[in-house]
């Protein structure tokens, strides 16, 4: 005599109170001369076993990989995926450092955690090719019980590790594309902290309290939709290269613990960037550097305007759009009106003032020379930028003397 499957699973559930292994154990003993080896072991499978996925965008995918590395939960399992990971060097001056991470493959990947097991391997889609890339596939995360609370509470615990971790970086991603297949997001790449006292602008605490609000702003959002208005954030920020317009949209991205999709609409078509659009989380940042380099003279766009118009003004809750742009004029007022992004930023070219304050925010024991550093600074580089100040700081680390000193050379 034998039981089908769904027999012997309504015979269980009418019996096995929850979470009794034992009980399971027990019975499976005795119904071992009844039922086949293939239905038990389906009945496992089927049964008493709960998965989460998590998807390849949610930025719990790349905290949830971290985690595993750092805590070598799977190093020393049979399948895994060796990644070299680029980490952020602890100062601008110095090289990124190189990482390598053991990462889940295909096949399940054991680790145990607050004494239970759990299995975890990536949701690869066999002869997809769009999929087969590490960074877009999800994460398939299964423990042995009838409720998924243990992945629930393991997850819990992973974002609580991240976030207080030392580590304090951003995640961008750049689009990708392909010649015969859709174009996707790139793996993230690990951004360092910095500082806003390093980005010498008047309105950073502005614009800095304008992201605060509108992230944690549910009053703001009931707001909008009583005037029927989509809740979102639009920032436009201009001027010169080297002003710090992309360093501002990193450090409103790690202020808010946003991830950041950056994008070159030169480099992109209409329909593949509806495509990136349509793959963007709910919750990010997305960065549009040097917009008007998409644009001609006459104000025409590669991709198409109506198309780029589309896909901002769509809902996005919880979403930061940044365009930057070097030279404006190039750019239609209709993409950068009020309503599409209410934000309108204009960074300063450097000055006596900025590359003074700059100076003591680098030494702040040797303030007193930032005067004459300035004038001799922009004395003979009246051109320059910030990026351009910031990168001679870094030939003498902790020796403000010596900044000022190689300047009366060259005077």
């Amino acid at each position: 005599m034998s039981l089908s499957l769904a027999r012997t699973r309504d015979l269980l559930k009418s019996i096995l109170p929850d979470h009794d292994i034992w009980r399971l154990i027990t019975i499976f003993y005795f119904f071992a001369r009844f039922v086949k080896p293939d239905i038990i072991r389906d009945l496992i499978l089927n049964f008493y076993k709960s998965t989460i996925q998590i998807r390849p965008l949610d930025p719990l995918h790349e905290q949830f990989l971290e985690w595993l590395h750092r805590k070598h939960k799977i190093e020393h399992s049979q399948n895994l995926v060796a990644e070299t990971i680029f980490r952020p060097a602890p100062n601008d001056a110095a090289p990124a450092e190189h990482d390598l991470r053991w990462e889940p493959s295909a096949q399940l990947s054991r680790f145990d955690h607050s004494n239970r097991s759990f299995w975890i391997r990536r949701a690869t889609k066999e002869g997809d090719i769009k999929t087969s890339a590490r960074h877009v596939d999800p994460l398939e995360i299964t423990c042995m019980s009838r409720s998924s609370a243990p992945i629930q509470k393991l997850i819990e615990t992973v974002k609580y590790d991240v976030k207080n971790s030392d580590d304090a970086v951003v995640l961008v991603r750049n689009a990708r594309q392909f010649s015969k297949v859709d174009p996707i997001w790139s793996a993230p790449r690990k951004e360092r902290q910095r500082s806003f006292s390093m980005l010498v602008v008047p309105f950073s605490d502005q614009i800095r309290k304008k992201v605060q609000e509108f992230m944690k702003g549910d009053k703001l959002r009931e707001w909008y939709a009583h005037l029927n208005q989509t809740h979102k954030c639009g920032l436009f920020m201009y001027g010169q290269p080297g002003t710090g317009k992309s360093s501002m949209a990193m450090l409103l991205a790690w202020d808010n613990n946003l991830e950041v999709f950056e994008l070159s609409l030169s480099t992109l078509s209409g329909s593949n960037l509806e495509i990136l659009w349509e793959q963007l989380p709910s919750r990010c940042m997305v960065l549009i550097n040097d917009v008007d380099s998409a644009f001609t003279e006459e104000q025409t766009c590669n991709i198409g305007l109506d198309v780029l118009l589309k896909l901002i003004d769509a809902p996005a809750n919880g979403r930061v759009l940044v365009l930057t742009a070097n030279d404006p004029k190039r750019i239609p007022t209709k993409l950068t009106r009020n309503g599409r992004f209410d934000g309108h930023y204009e960074f300063p070219r450097l000055d006596f003032a900025i590359a003074k304050e700059l100076f003591c925010v680098v030494y702040p024991d040797a303030c007193g020379l930032s005067e004459d550093f300035a004038g001799l600074w922009m004395r003979l580089r009246p051109d320059s930028s910030q990026a351009d100040i910031k990168a001679h700081f870094t030939r003498f680390p902790y020796n403000a003397a010596g900044a000022v000193a190689d300047l009366r050379i060259l005077e």
